[in-house]
């Protein structure tokens, strides 16, 4: 068992959870061979509350898997994420749909989008998470 404020590493596999009740992989997998585990501080915030609360529970070196809803994963998607912008404003004339982006908000963060829409002038960029409005499934594991 592990503790609040305990620092932990974690192996996380992170898959899609399909409408037809199929599971998709993503991308996102550390248990592969020469990947580094994600290390956090057990009730900082710095993982999904549901796997964040649930940590203190594990055993570690077993694996366990749970499932969250979009609500409680990355959440819905929303239009207030979806932008469009001029290309003399990314100082790029060369975009393509589907091309990530990486773009500085007003207070300094870096965010990434992907570009959904172009035209002569402009750009229209979605900063939705890939994984907004879909419920997941996430395989993690405290490193013994």
């Amino acid at each position: 068992m592990t503790a609040q404020n305990e620092k932990v590493k974690l192996r996380l596999a992170i898959s899609k959870l399909e409408e037809d009740g199929s599971i998709s992989p993503t991308p996102f997998n550390n248990f592969q061979p020469g990947a580094s585990p994600l290390e956090i501080t057990i009730g900082s915030g710095q993982i999904f509350k549901k796997v964040d609360d649930l940590l203190p529970t594990l055993e570690p070196g077993v694996p366990t898997k749970v499932q969250l809803s979009k609500v409680d994963a990355y959440g819905e998607r929303t239009s207030e994420k979806i932008i469009e912008v001029s290309k003399n404003d990314i100082g790029t004339d060369s975009c393509v749909v589907g091309q990530k982006l990486q773009m500085e908000g007003e207070n300094g963060e870096q965010h990434i989008g992907e570009v959904i829409e172009l035209n002569d002038e402009n750009v229209t960029v979605d900063f939705n998470h890939p994984l907004a409005g879909s419920s997941i499934q996430i395989e993690l594991m405290v490193e013994a």
